[in-house]
């Protein structure tokens, strides 16, 4: 199984009850030390985090003297040389950024019976240094790592902020994609949707972003690549340039009035030119929409049940701020998670209940046609043959021509009987008077 650093922002940032290290409060663990995370480390063949830290150490990195900054990148780049025979990760950033993290100085800060928490240090020699805080537990394949947050800190208090009359830095992030097929009056996406229909003509695409800073404006730029991954095709891209500040939605859309062919297809979405999250979905051909009412049912009382469970651990967990934040942030996380599949468990089942009602429809209408030809059919054995039937069956008894009229009229006089009008219904035209 292919290794992979999972890397989630948690609010304990080193600050308070859990960035010091305080093993003597520790408990008895069956987790691994925090030193395992070299092995980790090195096992690790991608990289995987969606809170921007390597970003974020690339911006601190800025920030330094020229000297420091330039002795900081040639230890890594001296680790990687050393050691990039044993890593699994590919080569460039990424090395890069595993030889940060094996340089670090690695202490525990607490242990409860299934997992250690850990600090990660990497000093840059001036009294600033890159602090991360990670946790290691026993996985089926064995030792796992999961980075929880990091920071550039100064003296103990973070760079960031606005202690000391510091420069604040502010940055923009996108912290979420909605794919769907309406837009409520928020412009946010109404229904979340990871299966559409090649009914519908427009596919929108809600960008949320936010502010490191809500009152400050941060100027940026958005872009949307969408493709039909079944071809690999570019269908169309798209891009924002834009002051963002707090949070706020950006929609990006793509249109085809004659609908859309049924396969996979993503939209990635790019701020400042790089790429930070990638939607995938599906479109099924109208009709086939699948009914997966149960799946989202089962989904979301898992994830319900996740966020019980992650209750349950954090209340085991008495460290103070890491408890309270970290269980917030996940309990909104996963609910945000279940509202997202209650949302897509809806529409689905607006969907289904939209083409049943079509097809009970159409089947009530052949139904009633059926009843019509039947009780015509029914009504013409009923009446027998008409008068006009009957007169063209036997006036060929009678001779052609004038020879035959007399025996023409005695035919008529009898088939029509009790049938004589001036206006007579159709099939008694011969009974006319």
């Amino acid at each position: 199984m292919r290794a992979a650093i999972s890397m989630v922002m948690a609010s304990c940032l080193f600050v308070g009850g859990c960035g010091k290290d305080d093993s003597s409060e520790s408990v008895a663990s069956n987790a691994p030390p925090c030193s395992a995370a070299d092995t980790v480390l090195l096992k690790t063949e991608a990289v995987s985090e969606n809170v921007g830290m390597q970003e974020a150490f690339q911006a601190a990195l800025q920030s330094l003297p020229d000297n420091v900054r330039e002795s900081a990148v040639n230890r890594i780049n001296a680790k990687v040389t050393s050691d990039g025979a044993r890593m699994r990760v590919a080569e460039g950033g990424p090395r890069q950024w595993i030889a940060l993290l094996l340089l670090s100085t690695k202490t525990e800060a607490r242990a409860v019976p299934e997992f250690r928490y850990c600090n990660g240090d990497f000093d840059f020699g001036n009294g600033q240094r890159w602090r991360w805080v990670y946790s290691m537990s026993n996985g089926a394949d064995g030792p796992e790592l999961r980075i929880n947050s990091a920071k550039m800190e100064s003296g103990g208090v973070p760079t960031g902020a606005t202690d000391g009359g510091q420069a604040q830095l502010v940055e923009v992030s996108v912290t979420g994609v909605d794919i769907g097929n309406a837009l409520g009056a928020d412009q946010r996406v109404a229904h979340p949707l990871s299966v559409l229909s090649s009914d519908d003509t427009t596919i929108y695409a809600a960008v949320v972003t936010n502010t490191s800073n809500p009152a400050v404006s941060v100027a940026a730029k958005l872009t949307a690549k969408w493709t039909f991954v079944d071809s690999g095709q570019v269908l169309f891209e798209d891009s924002r340039d834009a002051a963002f500040t707090g949070p706020g939605v950006t929609v990006f859309s793509i249109r085809r009035p004659d609908g859309w062919s049924a396969g996979s297809y993503q939209v990635e979405i790019g701020l400042n030119d790089a790429v930070v999250q990638t939607r995938q979905f599906q479109v099924q051909a109208g009709g086939d929409v699948p009914d997966t009412t149960d799946e989202g049912d089962a989904t979301a009382d898992a994830a319900t049940a996740a966020a019980d469970a992650a209750a349950a651990a954090a209340d085991a967990y008495e460290g103070g701020a890491y408890r309270a934040d970290a269980a917030a942030r996940e309990r909104a996380r996963i609910a945000e998670e279940s509202r997202q599949l209650e949302r897509e468990r809806r529409e689905l089942a607006r969907q289904r209940d939209q083409m049943a009602a079509q097809r009970a429809s159409a089947q009530a209408e052949a139904e009633r046609e059926q009843e019509r030809a039947w009780r015509e059919q029914q009504e013409a054995t009923r009446r027998g043959p008409t008068a006009d039937e009957l007169y063209e069956s036997r006036r060929r008894e009678c001779p052609g021509g004038f020879l035959g009229s007399d025996c023409r009229k005695q035919i008529r006089e009898q088939v029509c009987a009790g049938h004589w009008s001036p206006n007579p219904e159709p099939g008694y035209s011969n009974c006319k008077r």
